[in-house]
């Protein structure tokens, strides 16, 4: 942690002496909501409204005078009441990058590299994700917009889980079968992920505004996770009749070791995403508005899934409003709804089921300095 934080303060650093013979933005903002059906990992069921916080601590781009086409982004984020079990989730991120301007339109390059901490304990991942852009003009008020991204995951591994009981009987005869026995379950996952992703939209300045369609494209695929069970047991029996002679007393000590797979059903699934947009610049008001939605169909590889199904519909829908000051100040406001169309099976804290539809509600608000 106290690397990330030295990292993120060297960063600002040095967008704040670039801010001299540059030009770039510096934001740090919030976005609060909370989340429909979620899983409540401190009530052990699903919460009907489970609220979630995270902090954008610093986010900047920026890019010196004398750099060319070549410029740097970063993010620092923090996520609180993620599962309402620890302190959250630590997120940074830097993207250096080159973009360059052609006859025919833009094209851009970065190498995103991204690290992300959960909670207090060990665990986390890191991810490099390169990512390529390109808007190609076709006509004065018409443009194809395309970017591609493939991310590679390692994290690592979980903590294990453990319980112990207790079992006794007694027989017709008087004599006693007891025993103790403790399982250890270790879930082992190998912290390799990959994702792909692409995306084409048709822009076209329509009504003083800029109108947009397309398709977009990704997929998860991640392997099994290796689940080791060691089991300890001690057995004994005893004339119950006679307990303080201590007759037939005896004991024996077993220790066993299984090893099994357990497929990754949540998370190896592709999905498909259909954009409609519409963007303008509200002269009256000094107020750049965007409004977005998208339809979304996930296919997952496994049926084991959480929806039990392997066909998801999702929807979001979403508004953006950004205000730039003359001095350099902006402010920007994002409002969130993502939703299920499909319901899914959740389990409550007394263990009831119900079949229920998750949903996302956030409000995002940030202060930037433009310079």
């Amino acid at each position: 942690m106290k690397k990330q934080i030295l990292l993120v303060s060297a960063l600002i650093l040095l967008s704040t002496q670039a801010m001299a013979s540059g030009t770039g933005y510096v934001r740090s903002g919030v976005e609060t909501g909370f989340q429909e059906n979620a899983w409540n990992a401190e009530l052990k069921g699903t919460d009907d409204e489970l609220k979630i916080t995270e902090w954008t601590m610093a986010e900047g781009w920026f890019k010196g005078s004398n750099w060319g086409g070549f410029g740097l982004g970063y993010s620092a984020k923090k996520t609180y009441n993620e599962d309402n079990e620890h302190d959250g989730e630590m997120e940074i991120e830097l993207s250096p990058e080159y973009g360059k301007s052609t006859k025919f339109g833009y094209i851009n390059g970065k190498l995103i590299f991204n690290q992300k901490k959960w909670g207090s304990d060990v665990s986390g991942s890191d991810t490099i994700k390169p990512k390529v852009s390109a808007v190609v003009n076709l006509t004065p008020k018409s443009r194809l917009e395309m970017k591609a991204l493939y991310a590679y995951t390692e994290a690592t591994p979980k903590a294990t889980k453990s319980s112990a009981s207790v079992w006794g009987t007694t027989n017709s005869s008087g004599w006693v079968n007891g025993g103790t026995w403790e399982g250890t379950t270790t879930k082992t996952d190998d912290g390799k992920g990959q994702w792909l992703e692409g995306e084409i939209q048709y822009k076209q300045d329509l009504f003083g505004g800029t109108i947009g369609t397309g398709i977009y494209y990704g997929m998860n695929i991640k392997d099994t996770y290796t689940t080791t069970t060691t089991v300890n047991s001690s057995e004994f029996w005893y004339d119950s009749a006679n307990p303080g002679t201590g007759g037939g007393f005896s004991n024996i000590v077993k220790d066993k070791v299984t090893q099994g797979e357990e497929l990754s059903a949540n998370e190896n699934y592709s999905q498909v995403n259909y954009l409609l947009n519409y963007a303008k610049y509200l002269a009256p008001i000094k107020v750049y508005a965007s409004l977005y939605g998208e339809y979304k169909m996930f296919n997952y590889k496994y049926e084991a899934n959480k929806y039990g199904k392997k066909d998801v519909d999702k929807y979001t829908l979403g508004l953006y409003l950004n205000r730039n000051f003359d001095n350099g100040i902006g402010v920007d406001l994002e409002l969130v709804r993502e939703a299920d169309l499909d319901k899914q099976t959740v389990t409550y804290a007394d263990e009831s089921k119900k079949e229920k539809i998750f949903t996302e509600n956030t409000v995002a608000i940030g202060l930037k300095y433009n310079f």
